[in-house]
């Protein structure tokens, strides 16, 4: 009996051995190469991408990516999912449309402009787009990216809507509703900047420099000006004060301060409070500098002036000079000064931005330059070749 049990007990435990052998195996990441990723479905591979901005356009979907779900060797992972898109196929230079955890990412016609222009392409002209979607679990595990997708697109010249600032004043007729004398807030921050003829008329006569600010365009009852009795401030910032600060009466009208002197156009920098505020005038002369021009970049020394004059029209707002540049580069710059210059924007291809790079001449030849700052802060140039 005692050996009939012993058996017993030796059969059950090898069968225990065999059935714990024999239980299935719980997945796991193992190799990271067994991982595979998503690939993007939509927009079909070499497509066109419509960016409508009529009625709206801007705000409706232009395109909405879809892709296949990533692979982690069979493991259900929490995992977020980035659209990128790269002007080149080496994806270099890149823009983010945007992060889901789904498998389609909807992007609107702004947001796919914006950073289409991001990328440094010209508007109005039709470009192949890179695109793939990069999945990410966490710091522990494999981002994984898809292959190259392309699309065909061609972006669009972006206007923002900035906060503006009307300036009525002797030089522009006391109209208190025109577009084209106003300054902007670049950053949406109550910091105002523009550029003007303030002692210009637009048919080139002279101007007494007296201005106000008009918060509503068309609205007096939105003016700012100096506190009455004031006179000319001797120099920026001067303080400015509301119809509203003012009792309800107007306040004096704003003028160049005399440390400003006479200059074509004049850089207007004002913030504003609900009764009061400050404005600086700097006067300014453009000129360009840059390899590309007949006197190349200037030296460090402050008296080290190799900038090309341009001439300004203030019927225009627009500074030009025709000149024969070379290959190479060059910059808007005032006053003889870096402090104050002008580069290429991201906006498009003949954006500008303060501070920015170097504008691009591809080629050799005689070119008309103009510099834009009619539409505060969407300051503009062209290189025309003649």
């Amino acid at each position: 009996m005692k050996k009939f049990n012993i058996l017993l007990i030796g059969f059950t435990l090898i069968f225990a051995m065999f059935a714990c052998s024999e239980d299935p195996k719980e997945p796991k990441l193992g190799d990271s190469s067994s991982n595979v990723s998503g690939e993007i479905l939509l927009p079909e591979n070499g497509s066109t991408v419509q960016l409508d901005t009529a009625n709206g356009g801007a705000d409706s979907v232009a395109t909405t990516f879809t892709w296949s779900e990533s692979n982690y060797n069979g493991i259900s992972l929490a995992r977020n999912y980035t659209v990128v898109i790269s002007d080149t196929e080496t994806f270099e230079n890149v823009q983010a449309l945007g992060d889901t955890p789904s498998g389609e990412l909807p992007v609107n016609t702004k947001a796919l402009n914006n950073a289409l222009v991001a990328l440094g392409l010209s508007v109005d002209t039709e470009h192949t787009v890179y695109s793939k979607v990069i999945t990410i679990v966490n710091a522990n595990v494999d981002t994984l990216s898809s292959g190259e997708h392309t699309f065909k697109v061609t972006p669009y010249l972006s206007v923002i809507n900035y906060p503006k600032v009307f300036l009525p004043g002797d030089f522009s007729g006391w109209n208190n509703n025109d577009e084209m004398y106003t300054i902007a807030s670049v950053n949406f921050d109550n910091n105002y900047e523009g550029y003007m003829p303030l002692k210009t008329k637009s048919d080139g006569t002279a101007a007494s420099g007296q201005f106000k600010f008009v918060t509503i365009g068309g609205d007096w009852g939105s003016q700012y000006g100096l506190p009455n009795g004031t006179g000319v401030p001797a120099t920026s910032p001067a303080s400015i004060i509301s119809k509203s600060g003012n009792g309800g009466n107007d306040p004096d009208n704003c003028e160049v301060p005399t440390d400003a002197g006479d200059a074509p156009q004049y850089r207007i920098q004002a913030t504003f409070g609900a009764d009061d505020g400050s404005y600086t005038i700097t006067p300014t002369v453009w000129r360009i500098v840059g390899d590309a021009t007949p006197n190349g970049w200037p030296g460090d020394a402050p008296n080290d002036k190799n900038d090309t004059d341009m001439t300004y029209d203030p019927a225009t707002n627009v500074w030009m000079v025709t000149v024969d540049l070379t290959a190479g580069e060059l910059k808007f710059r005032a006053n003889y000064d870096w402090g104050l210059n002008f580069g290429q924007g991201d906006n498009g291809s003949n954006s500008l931005s303060l501070g920015a790079g170097n504008i691009q001449v591809a080629e050799a030849g005689n070119y008309t330059v103009k510099l834009d700052l009619s539409e505060a802060p969407n300051w503009r140039y062209e290189l025309i070749k003649n």
